[in-house]
């Protein structure tokens, strides 16, 4: 293995472990803080406050080594997020027992590894296409052209189905936010978590899948151009 290579699955796996990292910090870090300042909820009245919260530095650490050990190795995407999810949940035991599953920790864990999972996918697909496009046929440069369609269509879709959910999930969880807690400066202060956490889901689509689909489309038609002007000059060529 060249060091060009290496080093890109080197700067690869340290961008996949730093992005589950932050998905572990954004789940586990706002109830220790939240938490204690919701005095009127309505299953646990004085709020909770919780102890040994720094077992999430050590959580942290683990799922971010995990995570960069797998995304080196490209494992199966599903595989790569088994680290968060294991975090989460003993986050939950250990630190949240008094809600178990703990509603933001599941959601967030749930949205996280669900969109990082697609975002590994496409690249992974976009760099077999790149590998076929190199080396392939008239008929696998056609494949590999389908390929490229594909990507810049789903970068689309993902942001269109985003922004569809977008209002209709505000409203529901706002609405959520009011029937937890009855003082309203608490549930002004959900509402302005919930904001926070939906905008991070709306940065994490943006420059994950969404810019992983539409590089890996404009690394294909890089790579397809010099072959498609091949093709068209023999093809011209070859006509009496």
């Amino acid at each position: 293995m060249s060091s060009k290579s290496e080093g890109t699955r080197v700067g690869w796996a340290t961008a996949v472990a730093s992005v589950y990292t932050s998905g572990y910090c954004l789940a586990a870090l706002p109830p220790i803080f939240v938490d204690p300042l919701l005095k009127s909820h309505i299953s646990f009245p004085g709020g909770r406050h919780y102890h040994r919260t720094w077992l999430t530095i050590l959580f942290a650490g683990i799922v971010a080594l995990s995570t960069w050990v797998l995304a080196k190795r490209r494992s199966n995407p599903l595989v790569v997020g088994v680290p968060l999810v294991a975090g989460t949940f003993a986050t939950n035991v250990f630190l949240f027992p008094q809600e178990f599953p703990y509603d933001h920790v599941l959601f967030v864990t749930a949205v996280w590894t669900s969109v990082c999972s697609i975002w590994i996918w496409i690249r992974y697909s976009a760099d077999l296409a790149c590998r076929m496009a190199c080396a392939g046929d008239v008929t696998t440069v056609e494949y590999v052209k389908e390929q490229a369609s594909f990507f810049r269509a789903l970068a689309f879709g993902l942001v269109g189905a985003f922004l569809a959910m977008l209002v209709a999930a505000l409203v529901a969880i706002h609405g959520a936010n009011s029937s937890i807690v009855t003082n309203k400066a608490e549930a002004f202060l959900l509402q302005r978590l919930s904001d926070f956490v939906v905008a991070a889901y709306a940065l994490l689509l943006l420059f994950c899948p969404v810019q992983e689909a539409l590089h890996g489309w404009r690394r294909i038609t890089l790579l397809l151009l010099p072959k498609v002007e091949t093709q068209d000059t023999a093809g011209q060529q070859t006509r009496p």
